[in-house]
């Protein structure tokens, strides 16, 4: 009777072991983590996870594969390290993150946890790997975004410093300008001075638009205008063994744009076409007018029906695999080696597509080039603008102005622009300065105010000196970009406003406009 009872309490302890063996076995298999085991440097166990996130087939791993056949190349020592220290050392519940190459060749970012184990009777190692790939991304796309904006920062501060220097440097060649005869030689040298700064000036708020968010500023445009002036500038972009064709419509094509960013379309998708034809080719930019239907849209899932300017930019490139085509407009997504590109070109171009209210399609196939597609709907006037230099003479005046401008070559150059053509000029060095010296003479009918100073900047300052005179009339410069003179709030309410770098007789039309008015 004993030995029947022992019988079927073994039975039963037995029928235990494979219930719960049964038990584990379901839960590792089925698991949403790989799970693994090493000893002697080989897999010994993986689950079906671990296979789907290697690519690998159970049979491929299982006493043929090593970590180090996984890892990338760059992290074999690492996982050696990491592995003898949980044997050898007993360091072992540790967290580690790696670069994985799958069977397919594509990366992905493992998190492995790392334990001491005894399997077989002798020491192992297990634990689990989780595919953290999106979470690795999300992590770089905000570091690059950090970066992006402290980069944005800093080229905002040295735009503002370079459009001081600019300013003068425009200034004065203006004025040498009005003294020196047209026969002069001279007057040669001013000029090539004069047209270097002015290209220095460009380049500059480039520097501002490529690097910061700034507000975009719509009025209507003759897109066919803006390819033809940004022509030279995408000529040196391009190698010389790049032939760029303009092939624009004999049609004036007027659409509601901000002239940088069409600007900024332009170069970063000459940029991606130079990069495709590395051995040369043609990049082939026309535009034409489209009446977009309902075909249209259900061939691309969006749109608007309506009459549309087409901007088409084609090159006879490497052309884009189409695994990858869909992916082309995501942030920091790019195909190029590591430190060769930011991946921000194309997402950037979309963005300005989407803001003018345009949309925009891609038609490519590997060997066989690339084409663009913008579409922006077109208006049907476009207001003539007179230059500057045609709505008004240059007027002398003998009012009182006051200049408040920390850079003192700026003030200098300002006041002696003034005291020229008849005004009086008094000089600020700084917010409080100009407080001062605004109490101090009532006669003042204008002041030139930088936006950003220290001790106060221009608003406060304008805010102060309208408690003195509400009717005290203002104008407003700065070289900084617009979202900073939006955050010193500036823009919050209209005011008068000139860019730096500013030239004598704009400034002077400018002065006696306000005075006048």
């Amino acid at each position: 009777m004993s030995f029947v009872m022992n019988s079927l309490s073994t039975d039963k302890t037995k029928d235990s072991h494979k219930e719960s063996e049964s038990v584990y076995r379901f839960l590792v298999e089925n698991s949403l983590a790989g799970f693994y085991i090493i000893q002697d440097g080989l897999f010994r166990f993986v689950n079906k996870k671990f296979c789907q996130l290697s690519g690998y087939d159970f049979g491929e791993i299982i006493n043929r594969m090593s970590p180090a056949d996984l890892v990338n190349p760059i992290e074999h020592r690492n996982v050696s390290e990491i592995l003898e220290k949980c044997l050898c050392k007993g360091d072992d519940n540790s967290e580690h993150t790696f670069k994985v190459v799958r069977k397919d060749g594509q990366i992905t970012t493992l998190q492995m946890t790392v334990k001491l184990f005894v399997y077989n009777g002798k020491p192992a190692v297990s634990g689990t790997i989780i595919d953290i790939s999106k979470e690795a991304d999300l992590e770089f796309q905000l570091l690059q975004s950090q970066k992006m904006e402290a980069i944005g920062n800093l080229a905002s501060g040295i735009a503002h410093d370079f459009n001081n220097i600019i300013t003068v440097l425009i200034g004065y060649c203006d004025m040498l300008q009005m003294k020196i005869d047209q026969t002069d030689i001279s007057r040669r040298y001013v000029d090539q001075i004069l047209s270097a700064s002015q290209k220095a000036a460009c380049l500059t708020q480039k520097l501002l638009t490529f690097s910061r968010q700034q507000p975009i500023s719509l009025r209507p445009l003759n897109i066919n205008s803006i390819i033809n002036e940004a022509e030279k500038l995408l000529e040196r972009l391009i190698t010389e063994d790049i032939r760029l064709i303009a092939d624009l419509s004999t049609e004036d094509i007027i659409i509601m744009g901000d002239p940088t960013q069409i600007d900024q379309i332009l170069f970063n998708l000459a940029s991606n076409a130079k990069d495709a034809m590395l051995s040369g080719g043609d990049l082939r930019i026309s535009t034409r007018t489209a009446e977009l239907g309902r075909e249209f849209i259900l061939a691309h899932g969006f749109g608007k029906t309506g009459k549309y300017a087409v901007l088409e930019v084609q090159d006879t490139g490497t052309g884009i695999n189409s695994n990858i085509i869909d992916k082309i407009y995501n942030p920091f997504f790019t195909t190029k080696e590591l430190g060769k590109g930011t991946g921000l070109g194309l997402s950037t171009v979309y963005g300005i597509v989407k803001q003018h209210k345009g949309y925009i399609t891609v038609c490519s196939k590997p060997d066989e080039g690339t084409t663009f597609h913008i579409y922006f709907p077109i208006v049907k006037s476009m207001t003539h603008e007179v230059p500057v230099s045609e709505l008004s003479s240059v007027k002398y005046g003998r009012e009182t102005i006051l200049v408040a401008e920390d850079d003192d070559n700026v003030r200098y150059f300002i006041i002696e622009i003034l005291n020229r053509f008849g005004y009086k000029a008094i000089g600020a060095k700084d917010g409080e300065d100009a407080i001062c010296k605004f109490s101090e003479h009532e006669d003042i009918s204008l002041i030139i105010m930088d936006s950003v100073m220290p001790r106060k900047n221009g608003r406060e300052v304008c805010e102060c000196v309208k408690q003195i005179n509400p009717g005290i009339k203002i104008l407003f410069m700065s070289g900084y970009s617009a979202d900073i003179l939006a955050d010193k709030g500036i823009l919050e309410y209209e005011v008068d406003y000139i860019e730096k770098p500013l030239s004598y007789d704009e400034l002077i039309i400018k002065i006696r406009n306000m005075i006048d008015n």
